[in-house]
């Protein structure tokens, strides 16, 4: 204004009254500060409008302003899966022994990524350290919710107890986040064996005998 403002007020729509109070008055040409804070972001679009009032003679005038601000939550999300019939089913597997199929028989793996962030994530990778991914085909950028699969094997399954453990990663403003899953499977081979003795002193001695005559 070009005169002096008296009966000031400062509120905000979310925030109410900001204070300290403002000066008693405020000649033209003046000014004064406020800073509130800190608040905790919150999650997604946040917009408030802060509002100004002045008297002279009677007579309130007035301005407002909004401030906007996006709380951002980044979380990518892996599950890797293993299949021991074919892909007919699948398997989450986390934790030993997992499913147990024949040694040398096929094996699959089904990795499954999500972006569970409320932004697009992008430079996505999928690695793992047991199987090469590089034929799988990764969605980038990946917007919120938005996920891929990819699905590799066969491969002959290994003997005994087999642990490994897939990563993905995305990025938002030079933020990473990344996800780790693990899968098992157990390369089983049975067998058994009988071996059969004869004694012929009584049980003292027993021999294998396995070829003709024996004792």
């Amino acid at each position: 204004s070009n005169v002096t403002l008296t009966n000031l007020s400062l509120t905000d729509s979310v925030f109410g009254p900001i204070g300290p109070p403002p000066p008693s008055s405020l000649a033209p040409g003046a000014s004064f500060q406020r800073a509130i804070g800190p608040i905790p972001a919150i999650l997604g679009q946040h917009t408030n409008t802060a509002t100004a009032t002045g008297d002279f003679q009677g007579q309130t005038v007035s301005a407002n302003d909004p401030a906007n601000y996006f709380g951002v939550s980044l979380a990518i999300d892996l599950e890797k899966e293993v299949s021991v019939d074919n892909q007919a089913t699948w398997q989450d597997a986390d934790s030993p022994t997992g499913p147990a199929t024949l040694f040398g028989s096929d094996v699959y793996f089904r990795f499954t990524v999500t972006n569970n962030s409320n932004v697009t994530l992008t430079n996505i990778t999928l690695t793992d350290p047991g199987y090469d991914l590089s034929g799988c085909t990764l969605t980038d950028p990946l917007p919120p919710g938005g996920s891929f699969q990819c699905i590799i094997g066969p491969f002959a399954a290994a003997l005994g107890q087999q642990t490994n453990t897939a990563t993905t990663t995305g990025d938002y403003d030079g933020q990473t986040a990344s996800d780790t899953d693990p899968a098992n499977y157990f390369g089983a081979d049975p067998s058994i064996d009988i071996e059969k003795h004869v004694s012929v002193d009584g049980g003292t001695i027993y021999n294998d005998a396995d070829s003709a005559p024996g004792p």
